[in-house]
């Protein structure tokens, strides 16, 4: 895992949501280290200004999770990936509190551990905020799933 020099404003809230996955509350395989650079890493995130995204969606967008093959080239998630990049949305991002910024980020995170939304259960970290997700903590549903993917 990686973070640029902007991503380094979320810093806290990236180790938190980290930490969290790591450390739910109930056992999981999940262990993540810290790298200076992003050769290498399964998970690189930055922040991005809001122009990054179209015009349609840029101010609805607090992240985004993208998938990448072995070639660094852009894939539909349900693929086979090799890495993914997280991208913060600097512009809407800010207009959140520590603790959402955590929520967003572990969020995020799930998607690159392979869950997909789980709009359904606003009890699920993998919930959508759009769709009233009521956590912004990794929940026992969410670990029980990361526990059923890398077992």
């Amino acid at each position: 895992m990686s973070y640029d020099n902007n991503g380094g404003w979320y810093e806290y809230q990236i180790i938190n949501a980290v930490n969290n996955w790591e450390n739910p509350g109930w056992n999981n395989p999940i262990n993540f280290v810290c790298a200076s650079s992003n050769s290498g890493t399964m998970m690189d995130i930055y922040s991005k200004p809001s122009s990054f995204w179209p015009l349609n969606v840029r101010n609805g967008v607090l992240a985004e999770t993208r998938f990448y093959d072995s070639s660094s080239v852009q894939i539909n998630p349900a693929n086979d990936y090799r890495f993914t990049r997280i991208f913060i949305n600097d512009g809407t991002m800010h207009n959140q509190t520590a603790v959402q910024m955590k929520g967003t980020i572990a969020h995020e995170i799930g998607h690159t551990l392979g869950l997909d939304e789980n709009n359904s259960n606003v009890y699920s970290i993998m919930c959508q905020t759009g769709n009233g997700r009521q956590v912004q903590t990794v929940q026992q549903i969410d670990n029980s799933t990361v526990v059923h993917i890398y077992s």
